[in-house]
This record gives C-alpha cells, structure tokens and sequence, in this order.
C-alpha cells in the first residue's frame, strides 16, 4: 500500500515536470472554481496543464489548504507539519520551466517521499487537484 502511495508522489512530481513542457506560449489563468467544473476524467487535466504556473500553484495550493482544513481533527502532527512544508514548496516556480523551475522540483520531489510515507494513497490523492475531488470552502 505504502508503494502504491510513492508511486502517485513520484507520479504527480512527474506530471508537474512534464507539464511545464506541454505549455502553450500564452496560458490562461483559470480559477480554482473554474477549474471544478471541469470533469476530472480529462478536461480538468488538460485546463490545469495548460494553464499559467500562478494559476498551477493557486488551484494546488488550495485544494491542500482545503484538505488539510476539512481532515485536521484527524491528522496526526506529523501529517500536520508535512502539509505545512508542501505549502511552502507549492510556488510558480515549480511549475516554470529553467534552473529555477528545476530546483524548485527537486526540493518537491524529495518532499514526495515523505508525504508517501505519511499519508495513503486516498489521502494524497484528495489533496490532488487534478485527480482528486474539490473540496468546498469551510469559510
């Protein structure tokens, strides 16, 4: 179980990476909202990889900020402070391409292997935007 959960952080680490790649020369911005509305099946996919590196960061960034909100009762202290850490990781710079955009990918792939460690394969992938299901505000 716990190898099948490295391997969706190796996955998503990937897919961050191959993405910036598969960019147009003018994305869109898109919300996390709009983004949503899309069917995960494949037309959120295509948005998210085909959108703006903020707009990448802002649409992840909250859906774990969603997550970690809605399971914190249930979170250990560790999990706690790992999702902290992956906020702090969740830049535009992770999904730009060049040097910059390289380190900062390196620094989240190392992170991939702890959150494999602390959290199922169902946890890490409610915390994906792109696979998961949106999570509703709690405000």
């Amino acid at each position: 179980m716990r190898r099948n959960g490295f391997v969706i952080a190796v996955a998503v680490v990937a897919a961050m990476s191959s993405g910036v790649m598969a960019q147009k020369s003018q994305p869109k911005p898109i919300d996390y909202e709009s983004l949503c509305k899309l069917d995960k099946s494949g037309p959120r996919r295509v948005a998210w990889m085909s959108t703006t590196p903020e707009s990448r960061a802002e649409t992840t960034k909250t859906q774990v900020v969603r997550f970690r909100d809605v399971y914190r009762g249930g979170l250990t202290s560790a999990q706690s402070a790992h999702i902290a850490e992956l906020l702090a990781i969740i830049t535009p710079e992770v999904y730009t391409d060049g040097p910059t955009g390289d380190q900062a990918r390196q620094k989240a792939q190392k992170l991939s292997h702890v959150t494999a460690e602390l959290f199922t394969p169902a946890q890490m992938k409610a915390m994906s935007v792109v696979d998961g299901t949106c999570i509703a505000s709690t405000k």
